[in-house]
């Protein structure tokens, strides 16, 4: 049976409705109102009698939301942003009886004041079974202890501007065991927190994931190096760097990583210092001949870097012919200095 996703930018708006549009199996709700919004929930979640993902971006007083989810039976993914929600102890209370009593599969909050949270929460969200994905952001995770979390999710997204090293060693303590593959961290990784840094990446072959993000890196040169030396014995099929102080040493340390690793196919790099240099030697370490896995995939982005030039463009297009590759530059049209690079090997085969 076909179903309907319905985006609301005004909860008034159900007032003008046609007859029957209540009847419609809608499934996914998506709602954009403004910090306004006070009435109205209530009656508009009560009548999607199909309802199983809702969306809430903004939204005004969301208390009737999270009554509405602890009594729920039917909501399996919820996702919230509303940087000036004042998450309170009954909201907690809510948030964590639906998390427990229903079969949840996706769970994504990025909200303001989110403080003084109950322990209860963190183990409702970390060890919840059904979970598939767990993204939070804007929380302070420096005062949560991951030692008695179980990590059920497949995909684990963290956004935390706190990070330091001693909780980034409870994370990747944690993980060897887990149920995650695709791990995300978002927020301050420097030479201040490194050692946490590389305790994930030395615990990373122990682990089942396959997919690494990591944002705002910004490292020493010594410390490139160690990074790039773990990266080269881990396991990820996928690696995604931002890396905010790139420079040739960087480059360098990275095509060694990745020329001599033997399971990463695709590599997405963001930067904004790549050069033409740079982005030839990617090319020739993911294609490199002493690799086993044939058939690489390789992406990077420049969300600062310069235009490139048709001949430009073209001469890296024939640069990766020559390796094995396909070159394809695209253009970001919202923001016009971003550029994409994708390079993937033309072999299939695995040997």
């Amino acid at each position: 049976m076909a179903t309907v996703e319905w985006t609301i930018n005004r909860l008034s708006a159900i007032n003008e409705l046609p007859d029957g549009w209540f009847d419609l199996p809608i499934t996914r709700l998506i709602v954009n109102c403004g910090y306004d919004t006070t009435t109205g929930w209530k009656d508009l979640l009560e009548r999607l009698s199909h309802l199983t993902s809702l969306a809430v971006h903004n939204g005004g007083d969301v208390d009737v939301i999270f009554e509405f989810l602890a009594t729920s039976n039917q909501i399996r993914e919820f996702q919230i942003a509303n940087e000036f929600m004042d998450m309170t102890e009954s909201n907690q209370i809510n948030l964590t009886k639906w998390l427990l009593n229903q079969p949840v599969r996706v769970f994504e909050c990025s909200s303001g004041d989110w403080y003084n949270r109950d322990d209860a929460i963190y183990r409702a969200m970390f060890n919840c079974s059904t979970l598939d994905r767990l993204m939070l952001s804007s929380w302070d995770l420096s005062n949560v202890d991951f030692t008695h979390l179980k990590f059920e999710m497949q995909t684990l997204e963290l956004h935390n501007s706190f990070w330091d090293s001693n909780l980034l060693k409870s994370l990747a303590s944690r993980l060897e065991g887990s149920k995650v593959i695709h791990l995300q961290l978002h927020g301050n990784l420097d030479d201040t927190n490194f050692a946490g840094i590389e305790s994930l990446l030395r615990f990373l072959p122990q682990t089942r994931i396959k997919s690494l993000e990591l944002t705002s890196l910004s490292l020493s040169d010594a410390n490139w190096c160690k990074f790039a030396h773990r990266i080269e014995k881990c396991t990820l099929d996928k690696l995604l760097l931002r890396v905010l102080n790139w420079s040739s040493t960087v480059a360098g340390n990275l095509a060694n990583a990745i020329r001599n690793n033997q399971t990463i196919c695709e590599f997405d790099l963001d930067s904004s210092n790549l050069s033409i240099h740079d982005l030839r030697l990617l090319i020739e370490s993911m294609a490199h001949s002493n690799r086993s896995v044939r058939r690489k995939r390789g992406k990077i982005i420049s969300s600062v870097w310069r235009l490139m030039t048709g001949s430009t463009a073209k001469s890296l297009k024939e640069f990766a012919a020559n390796c094995g590759c396909t070159f394809v530059h695209k253009c970001n049209h919202k923001k016009v200095l971003d550029a994409e690079m994708l390079f993937i090997l033309e072999e299939d085969d695995i040997v």
